[in-house]
Parts: C-alpha cells; structure tokens; sequence
C-alpha cells in the first residue's frame, strides 16, 4: 500500500503536466485573440496557485 505522501506526490506531477498543458492551451488562445490577457493571467495564476498548494501539501508530508 502506498502512503499518503506518495499519493500527494503523484497527484503533483500529475497537475503540474496538466499545468503545462493548460498553460499552453490558454497561450494559443491568447495568440489567436480567443482570450484575452487578463484572462490568461487570471487562469494562470489560479492553476499556479492550485499546484502549489498540492505541492506544499506533498512537502508537509515528508
């Protein structure tokens, strides 16, 4: 059985691929006028601040 802190960490690297991956999503978008920049800038931040707080959580745990 895994421990929590394995899982914490997994559920990290995931969202920070699934960070990427938004992050370039809303890039595209962005560039192709879909969205504008404070849009991006406001999701941005929120997937930021989502994965860091996973992040954090992951570190406590060590």
């Amino acid at each position: 059985m895994k421990s929590k802190q394995n899982y914490y960490k997994m559920i990290a690297d995931g969202m920070e691929k699934l960070f990427m991956d938004i992050r370039t999503t809303l890039a595209e978008d962005l560039k192709s006028g879909v969205i504008d920049q404070a849009t991006f800038d406001a999701c941005d931040l929120e997937c930021e601040h989502c994965l860091l707080e996973v992040q954090q959580e992951a570190k406590d745990l060590q």
